[in-house]
């Protein structure tokens, strides 16, 4: 749309907009008022200004925006000409294309961030379980035989046992130790795979992973070490009934989802409050409910006096409630820049994963207390209808076949070896390759000469698509 009217100086005497000489044109003349004001006000020449004409539409006298572009032209000292553009959609069109670019920008790190993390950070924590393992398997057999020499007190002189002794609680203490570095790398390792997780669920990348579960371990965890049983009091679990089913989901999604309510329950509830997790699930109508309760913490009064409002918006993509609360301000609610995507978008995250397991996400923010709830259909494992057609436990290859497989990581390359054999495959007929740039060169080779060989055989290959070749070659 394109406007063009010249004008007189509008600041002479006898010229008015005022509403009640103008009633039906009132919203078509404040707006062009607005913009004659700032163009003439305009010293040069010629100048190009934008301008936001607030539109008053006659029919219902609602208020809108147009954005506008005014090419101004001065004839002398009381003319002008003022050319005004609608150009609405050129800005629509603008802020798309910068979405896009943003969001394919966006996708396009956190792919490679996937990349990096799944191969190089996993592989370098799998080695060092790897490691970690090798080291207990030795320590275990140093501290069987020291028991053994302390059964037999007979054949020792009282010197000699007393040396004895302080050598097995030396190598109960390197145990434990080994135990809690297993622990933390195991910890640091599943963080990861979740971070990456998280990074394809916000592209709408990630495809759940089902497996028989117990729903209550996956989400308290282990509880072997003193830290967890102390945090009992803070974050308890109630399960109904006791014990839970088994069930058929994606354990990465309910953990994360879980850690997420529970991050946000301490975050945002009562400073050092507990947090209770309540598990329900009711057999008759096949539900699966969860719920983190939290009790208040600041700004609690506000979300309660909102209502529905923050309800709904907590799981908004872009917005947050907390952390943004102004006095001077008619909405609590900040739209947040595009740089921080994903911190504070954890409820907008977490109502993705509900989807994904085709439930939903809730949250009540009730006087006493604010209450995160999942609710998911759910059958139990034992369910025909869901039943997997094999026993992943007890499945086992024909023993006929072969096993080869190739990676360049030593921990994959045993694990390649333990899944084979996990499979039913003998060890004589377990080929795994990837120690050295020779075993990597030479595997097409080596596998087209074994096909030849074994004509008819049946093999099961496995190969790493992202070989690398690290002793100079």
């Amino acid at each position: 749309q394109c406007t063009d009217f010249s004008m007189s100086d509008p600041t002479r005497e006898g010229v008015s907009f005022h509403e009640t000489t103008y009633k039906p044109e009132t919203g078509s003349l404040r707006a062009v008022a607005e913009v004659v004001v700032k163009a003439w006000k305009c010293k040069d020449q010629e100048v190009v200004l934008s301008h936001d004409l607030h539109w008053i539409r006659d029919r219902d006298n609602s208020q809108f925006s147009i954005r506008s572009e005014a090419k101004v032209s001065r004839l002398d000292e009381n003319a002008m000409i003022v050319i005004v553009r609608d150009i609405s959609e050129r800005v629509k069109v603008f802020e798309a294309e910068k979405k896009v670019l943003f969001e394919t920008t966006s996708r396009l790190k956190d792919a490679e961030a996937n990349r990096f993390t799944r191969h190089e950070v996993k592989n370098g924590l799998l080695a060092a379980i790897g490691l970690y393992e090798t080291l207990c398997d030795a320590q275990r057999s140093q501290l069987t035989s020291v028991q053994r020499s302390i059964a037999r007190p007979s054949s020792m002189t009282k010197l000699a046992s007393l040396g004895i002794d302080a050598e097995a609680e030396i190598s109960e203490n390197v145990v434990r130790c080994m135990n809690e570095l297993g622990k933390s790398l195991n910890d640091t390792l599943e963080t990861i795979m979740v971070e990456a997780m998280a990074r394809d669920l916000v592209h709408d990348l990630y495809r759940p992973n089902k497996e028989r579960i117990d729903l209550a371990s996956v989400l308290s965890g282990t509880v072997d070490d003193v830290a967890a049983v102390s945090n009992l009091t803070r974050f308890p679990m109630i399960t109904r009934p006791s014990p839970l089913p088994m069930f058929y989901f994606d354990p990465q999604l309910l953990r994360y989802l879980h850690r997420q309510a529970l991050s946000n329950a301490c975050k945002y509830g009562k400073i050092g409050g507990s947090v209770l997790t309540e598990i329900t699930f009711d057999d008759k109508h096949n539900t699966l409910e969860i719920n983190v309760i939290n009790m208040p913490g600041q700004y609690h009064d506000r979300l309660v006096a909102m209502g529905p409002k923050a309800e709904e918006r907590v799981f908004f993509k872009g917005y947050q409630i907390h952390d943004r609360f102004m006095n001077d301000m008619d909405s609590i609610l900040t739209k947040k820049t595009e740089s921080t995507q994903l911190p504070g978008d954890g409820g907008w995250v977490m109502q993705k994963m509900a989807r994904m397991m085709k439930g939903e996400c809730k949250i009540k923010f009730l006087e006493s207390k604010t209450v995160f709830t999942l609710s998911i259909s759910a059958k139990p494992y034992e369910s025909e209808k869901i039943r997997t057609p094999t026993d992943v436990k007890t499945f086992r290859l024909p023993p006929e076949i072969w096993g080869i497989g190739i990676d360049d990581s030593r921990i994959q390359q045993k694990l390649l070896a333990k899944f084979f054999e996990f499979a039913g495959i003998s060890s004589e007929k377990i080929k795994v390759f990837g120690k050295d740039s020779e075993e990597i060169m030479g595997f097409v080779d080596f596998v087209v000469n074994f096909m030849n060989e074994h004509m008819g055989s049946q093999i099961l290959l496995i190969a790493d698509e992202n070989l690398e070749m690290t002793d100079g070659a």
